[in-house]
């Protein structure tokens, strides 16, 4: 085949299946814009979560985060993965000088709500994930150990204590 029909195949076999899921309603009613939002919001759960349990909870954050009732990050939804797609690299030790000196629009640590697309293909997983998020009241999130087992917390002083629990996994203390 060629790329034309392959990319030409891909892009109908996709639309077929978010008509299936009706992405366009589910997304006005999950507070979104559009389905490409939704779709955003997917990849964003797809690079983030480690594990099938991990997917449902990330959605919520995400939508969490974007609220403007959110006083916690104030519609900040503040994702390394953002940060690491538009600087084309994939490191969780970002300096606060390198994060707060880039106002590109995947910056999502300076610019509120979604990033302006998606930041990968999200799997069915995560795109189910996104279209039925938990509902625990989940703001944020850390990878703990670096690497597989993300922790949720529904309090900046949670929070702060996942950081230090990773600061000990990584050697940092």
């Amino acid at each position: 085949m060629k790329p034309e029909d392959v990319l030409k195949k891909m892009v109908a076999q996709a639309n077929q299946r978010y008509n299936e899921l009706d992405l366009k309603g589910k997304a006005k009613s999950l507070g979104l814009e559009s389905p490409y939002q939704l779709v955003t919001v997917a990849s964003l759960v797809q690079a983030e979560g480690k594990t099938h349990d991990d997917f449902r909870k990330m959605a919520e954050v995400v939508y969490n985060r974007l609220k403007p009732t959110n006083t916690e990050t104030n519609q900040l939804l503040q994702f390394d993965s953002t940060f690491n797609y538009l600087k084309k690299q994939s490191n969780i030790d970002i300096s606060e000088s390198e994060i707060n000196s880039n106002q590109d629009p995947y910056n999502t640590y300076t610019r509120k709500g979604l990033p302006p697309g998606p930041i990968g293909n999200p799997g069915d997983e995560a795109l189910r994930a996104a279209l039925n998020p938990t509902d625990d009241g989940w703001i944020y999130f850390v990878a703990t150990d670096g690497q597989s087992n993300t922790e949720f917390a529904k309090t900046y002083a949670d929070f702060q204590k996942l950081k230090e629990k990773f600061n000990d996994s990584s050697g940092k203390n």
